[in-house]
C-alpha cells in the first residue's frame, strides 16, 4: 500500500506534533522544576538575610549595653583588696539605716574584660530599710549583683539579721 503526497504530508506533520509536544513537555517540567528550586533558593536567602539583620540589631543593642555599663563604671577604680567597693557598701548600708556586723570578701575573678568581686555581707534592720540599702547599691558607680539573701527573724519587735552574698562587677 502506497501513501499518497497528502498522506506523507500529515503524516509528517503529526509526527512533528507529536515530537515538539514531547519536547515542550519535557522543558516546561524541567523549567518549572528549575524555577521551583531557584524561588525556594530566594526564600532561603531571604530568611537568611533577615535572621543576619536581626543578628545586626540584637549586636547593636549588646554593644550600646556594654557601653552603657562600662560608661558607669568608669570613674571607679578598682583596687587589688577591693576596700573600696566595700567601704561604699558599708556607708549605702548606713545610709539605709542598716546596722553592718560582718563584711567577709571572697575573691577577685578576673574575666577579661571585667572584674568580678564576691563578697557577704551580714547586717541588722528593718526590711524597708533592706530594700532602700538595695535601692541605693544600685546607684554605686559599680555594677552590683546580689548573688544569695537570707533574712532571719528573731522576736518581735528586734531587727532582722540580713545576709548578703554580693557581686560586684568592674569593667576594664
Amino acid at each position: 500500500m502506497k501513501l499518497q503526497k497528502t498522506e506523507k504530508t500529515l503524516m509528517f506533520l503529526y509526527a512533528v506534533i507529536v515530537c515538539g509536544g514531547g519536547i515542550y513537555y519535557a522543558l516546561h517540567h524541567w523549567a518549572a522544576a528549575s524555577l521551583r528550586a531557584g524561588v525556594e533558593k530566594q526564600r532561603n536567602l531571604r530568611q537568611t538575610a533577615y535572621k543576619i539583620e536581626a543578628i545586626v540589631r540584637e549586636s547593636e543593642s549588646v554593644a550600646a549595653r556594654y557601653a552603657e555599663l562600662t560608661a558607669s563604671s568608669a570613674g571607679a577604680e578598682f583596687s587589688s583588696g577591693g576596700t573600696d567597693i566595700l567601704v561604699d557598701v558599708k556607708n549605702k548600708a548606713a545610709a539605709a539605716g542598716l546596722q553592718v556586723i560582718n563584711v567577709k570578701p571572697f575573691d577577685v575573678l578576673n574575666q577579661g574584660a571585667y572584674a568580678e568581686f564576691r563578697f557577704k555581707v551580714e547586717m541588722e534592720g528593718a526590711l524597708q530599710n533592706l530594700g532602700n540599702f538595695l535601692y541605693h547599691l544600685d546607684q554605686s558607680p559599680y555594677t552590683m549583683a546580689v548573688r544569695f539573701t537570707q533574712l532571719h527573724a528573731q522576736s518581735s519587735g528586734e531587727p532582722l539579721k540580713i545576709q548578703l552574698i554580693l557581686n560586684a562587677i568592674l569593667f576594664k
